[in-house]
């Protein structure tokens, strides 16, 4: 389906109530689009997105506390988590767009030659947004951003369970700025998470260790889910003994 003219103008309103602010001087996440700010007619919230997915852009869940914000000229989310139900949700919207997207698989590899269908699954649009089922994404983006969520989510899920009193905890997602996981307890916890093939890899392990050391906080962790690492704490590293290192390990799920 094609996207309407004028549709990046400002004032316009979509058929689904988001009017159009202004553009920004910010590169979005799609070839050669700008980030647009949007707000959302029936919350008055402002939001960020790309010029091409303006046309069919939805209002989110108003119960969800997410945020889609602007940091570094890329589209990031912020969201905050008080209780188990709160992971439940997300999880929830990760499994629509992980269903999803195995469907768009499906008919692509029924309809197209092998290379034809390699080269969609690169460079094109047949993924989804971990967080929103509506928005298109290219599958690798989708398959690093939901192994990252994934850990994310898993790791506040170990933090509700050993601090109970520390939450609730805002998580910085994808290029949003701060720690990737920071509880509201000002003074409380800081945490790094990562999903690789290997905690090695670029010296991940290393940087993030490095990273939450320097945070003034009272418990301070790097999470990391690796295959071939069970899960557990990991031993402290000698030069960083106030960093705690928890594998959140990779069974078949």
């Amino acid at each position: 389906m094609r996207k309407p003219k004028g549709t990046t103008a400002q004032g316009f309103e979509n058929k689904n109530g988001q009017i159009v602010l202004r553009r920004t001087s910010k590169m979005g996440t799609d070839h050669n689009q700008y980030v647009y700010i949007l707000r959302r007619k029936h919350c008055n919230k402002e939001y960020g997105t790309n010029g091409s997915d303006i046309w069919e852009r939805k209002c989110p869940n108003s119960k969800c506390p997410s945020t889609v914000i602007i940091h570094g000229g890329s589209l990031a989310k912020r969201i905050t988590i008080r209780s188990q139900e709160d992971l439940s949700q997300y999880r929830s919207s990760m499994e629509a767009s992980c269903t999803k997207t195995l469907d768009h698989l499906k008919k692509l590899i029924e309809s197209t030659d092998g290379l034809t269908c390699l080269a969609e699954m690169k460079f094109g649009k047949i993924g989804f947004d971990p967080l929103d089922a509506e928005r298109a994404l290219n599958l690798i983006e989708q398959i690093n951003q939901t192994f990252t969520y994934l850990a994310t989510f898993e790791a506040v899920e170990y933090l509700l369970q050993a601090h109970p009193d520390a939450g609730p905890f805002n998580l910085n997602l994808g290029t949003t700025a701060g720690f990737d996981i920071e509880s509201e307890k000002k003074g409380g916890i800081v945490a790094e998470v990562f999903a690789a093939v290997t905690p090695s890899n670029n010296e991940k392990l290393q940087k993030d260790i490095k990273k939450v050391s320097g945070a003034r906080a009272d418990f301070k962790y790097v999470f990391f889910m690796c295959p071939g690492y069970n899960v557990g704490r990991q031993e402290r590293y000698p030069k960083f003994p106030d960093v705690l290192v928890y594998s959140l390990g990779l069974e078949k799920r």
